[in-house]
């Protein structure tokens, strides 16, 4: 019984090796291979030593070798040596066969949430919102500009200081931000860094400033939001911080990557029209996607805000892109969040992705099988070799 059980094996091992050799002759996947210039240049070297030997061997007879006939042994062997030096150059190119087909996310989203560090950035965000108690924020709670104001909670209308002692405050605009990254962190992130949104974090004023690099870990990005409301108070450019940013993309993002920037901003400060144009190209070619969103009472209907026409000219070239939210006050914030997490979602692309397993051992066992079947029928050919 254990001898039928090795036996067995043998034969299944067999057949395995039999059904790896054909799938990579078939699917020709190699890791090097360019070496196939290789092969003419070994069954070259190989037949001229197979003449050369038979020179030697039957030198009287070289004057009539017009009236030799060639053995069917002598024209085997000479087989095996062109297929024992296919067989070799196989090998060396790094042959490999399909193993497993897997499902992958080929369009993992880059994220970057650009937040605007301007001294304007510490003004309430007020404007429209309803102070209510609990019970009465239940009763209206279809009302975006509901707020309560009770409890202090960080999603509320006042902000607990972050350092030790710092009174309440009422939410102003950089706050608003931070709630929006912690919101879009928190919603776009998963604990599997295999399987998320890569997401990072920069501030703007006169300057551009990366406070997290593009990352996979939920984590470590939330400790870092604990800054974006800190240190407010410089002035603006709008120019510096598009251009950063669309050179970071450039820099750590494939070109075919999906990019997503979504910017903070009150936006008090100016572009001029060519730069306007200029942006709304060089994003358009990046397939950077751009929302905006528009903090302050700066931001009502019909403004004629710079980076609103920014906005308006990526719009136009890319009507996926340039989307700009207004939000005058948390609830309009909470709307904003929701509305880009909901469209970025919807964007996500799979594919089935092949993964191979090498198999050059079984070219290396087929090389030295064809050099032993050689040797055989040099020998039965009556042939020195």
């Amino acid at each position: 019984m254990q001898i039928d059980k090795v036996l067995a094996s043998y034969y299944t091992q067999g057949l395995n090796v039999w059904d790896d050799y054909w799938t990579a002759v078939a699917h020709w996947h190699f890791a090097r291979a360019y070496l196939v210039v290789l092969m003419p240049v070994l069954v070259y070297c190989v037949l001229l030593w197979d003449q050369r030997q038979m020179v030697i061997r039957h030198s009287t007879l070289v004057p009539h070798s017009h009236l030799q006939s060639r053995s069917t042994f002598v024209i085997v062997a000479r087989v095996c040596l062109v297929l024992m030096s296919t067989n070799l150059t196989l090998a060396i190119m790094g042959p490999s066969v399909p193993a497993a087909v897997v499902q992958r996310k080929t369009q993992v989203h880059n994220v970057c949430d650009l937040v605007d560090g301007s001294g304007s950035m510490k003004t309430p965000l007020l404007e429209g919102a309803k102070e209510m108690s609990d019970d009465e924020a239940k009763a209206a709670s279809d009302d975006p500009t509901a707020i309560v104001i009770d409890n202090r909670g960080s999603d509320k209308y006042f902000i607990a200081g972050t350092n030790k002692g710092e009174e309440p405050h009422a939410m102003n605009r950089a706050d608003a931000a931070q709630l929006a990254a912690r919101y879009l962190i928190r919603h776009r992130m998963t604990t599997d860094p295999a399987n998320t949104d890569r997401f990072c974090l920069a501030r703007f004023d006169d300057d551009f400033y990366l406070m997290a690099p593009l990352s996979n870990d939920p984590q470590a990005l939330q400790a870092q939001t604990v800054h974006l409301a800190e240190n407010v108070g410089n002035g603006t450019n709008f120019v510096v911080a598009l251009q950063k940013a669309y050179d970071f993309f450039i820099l750590n993002t494939q070109a075919d990557a999906s990019r997503v920037l979504i910017m903070n901003t009150d936006g008090l400060d100016t572009i001029a029209p060519d730069m306007r144009q200029e942006f709304a190209r060089e994003f358009k070619e990046a397939h950077l996607k751009v929302y905006i969103i528009g903090l302050g009472e700066g931001w009502k209907k019909d403004n004629k805000l710079d980076l609103q026409m920014f906005a308006d000219e990526l719009h136009r070239v890319d009507p996926t892109s340039g989307i700009v939210f207004h939000a005058n006050n948390p609830g309009d914030m909470q709307k904003a969040m929701e509305t880009i997490d909901g469209l970025e979602k919807s964007a996500e692309v799979w594919q089935s992705v092949t993964n191979y397993r090498e198999v050059d051992d079984v070219f290396i066992e087929g090389t030295l099988g064809f050099v032993i079947l050689f040797f055989v029928f040099a020998s039965l050919a009556g042939r020195n070799v």
